[in-house]
């Protein structure tokens, strides 16, 4: 059809074995995503712990500072102070892998969704193909059905450009947040630095 409004194909025309091949292949990586955020969410659950307890110790350091002060005891409390200081450094870097663990578990769930939305996808395209396939075993003389087969396919395509358009849409929002990990991860880089004494940029 060389007319201005005939509907170009809008896909390769791939096999039946080759998108399923690629549903089951996003199945996988959304149930890995979804396994993998589950386990971030436990790590950061621990984590909060070891905060808790960490801020309860820097809390009782600085109360025996305030005692070595009000004792007169300068040596211990320059002892204290640089336990105190280490400590504020430690916890710093619990801190910031505990952010880190946010930010991972929010681009688990971006990969998650973008999976799905893969699948999505790859089940439209095999309708419309399906839908082709059934264009091709129907006699050009049955007007009727060819007219409704084509409309079919129309409506179709209109579902896989849907589909591809979400689909871009959660690879999208996947990209920010794994910029957001690797900054995140830089800044986990640089506490540990600093917790050792050292000095990172």
């Amino acid at each position: 059809d060389t007319s201005a409004y005939a509907v170009p194909d809008f896909t390769s025309g791939r096999d039946e074995p080759e998108l399923r091949a690629d549903i089951e292949r996003a199945q996988v990586e959304h149930d890995n995503a979804s396994r993998a955020s589950d386990r971030l969410k436990d790590n950061r659950a621990r984590l909060g712990a070891r905060l808790t307890v960490q801020r309860a110790d820097i809390d009782a350091i600085k109360t025996r500072i305030n005692l070595a002060k009000k004792e007169g005891r300068p040596d211990d409390r320059v002892t204290l102070e640089a336990q105190r200081k280490q400590s504020e450094l430690d916890r710093k870097a619990l801190e910031e892998l505990n952010s880190l663990y946010a930010a991972e578990i929010d681009e688990s769930d971006a990969r998650r969704d973008w999976a799905q939305a893969q699948i999505r996808s790859y089940e439209a395209e095999l309708a419309l193909e399906r839908k082709r396939q059934e264009r091709t075993e129907v006699q050009v003389t049955d007007t009727t059905t060819v007219r409704k087969t084509d409309n079919d396919i129309y409506d179709l395509e209109g579902k896989l450009l849907d589909a591809r358009n979400e689909e871009a849409n959660r690879q999208s929002d996947w990209a920010n947040k794994y910029r957001a990990t690797v900054n995140q991860q830089a800044s986990v880089y640089r506490a540990r630095a600093a917790a050792r004494g050292e000095t990172k940029h």
